[in-house]
């Protein structure tokens, strides 16, 4: 779970925000989990990110292109679509699906990485002679 100082931390900020702006508790609890559920997945979005930038550091911008817009709009925003119109899941359930969708790219990515298919001679024919 999450660690009892941090959740304090989190507690006394959100309790601020709601004395300021006089927010109600269900919507600070509902935005609390959304927070959490977004922290969870930065592991997952920064080693995409990390997989995003080797691809396009390697010349494979189209690859990248399709790699990030692509995705969203074949997997994400369909899966969110059907999900908020023919599921009765609240919506701190779909933000978690959508946002763990995203280990499609992560798939993707750790497979072309590995594979090497990103490195791409952007240089010529020209080999480094190494001694």
């Amino acid at each position: 779970g999450i660690p009892e100082r941090f959740r304090t931390l989190i507690n006394q900020g959100l309790a601020i925000c709601v004395m300021m702006i006089g927010i109600s508790g269900a919507i600070t609890t509902q935005n609390t989990l959304l927070m959490i559920v977004s922290a969870t997945a930065m592991p997952l979005h920064a080693f995409n990110h990390a997989c995003y930038f080797t691809l396009r550091t390697g010349g494979r911008t189209v690859v990248t292109t399709l790699f990030d817009s692509v995705c969203s709009w074949v997997v994400f925003i369909p899966l969110a679509y059907f999900l908020t119109r023919y599921t009765q899941l609240n919506i701190v359930t779909v933000y978690a699906i959508v946002l763990y969708a995203e280990i499609v790219k992560s798939i993707i990515g750790f497979i072309m990485v590995r594979n090497g298919s990103w490195a791409k001679n952007m240089v010529g024919r020209e080999t480094v002679n190494n001694g």
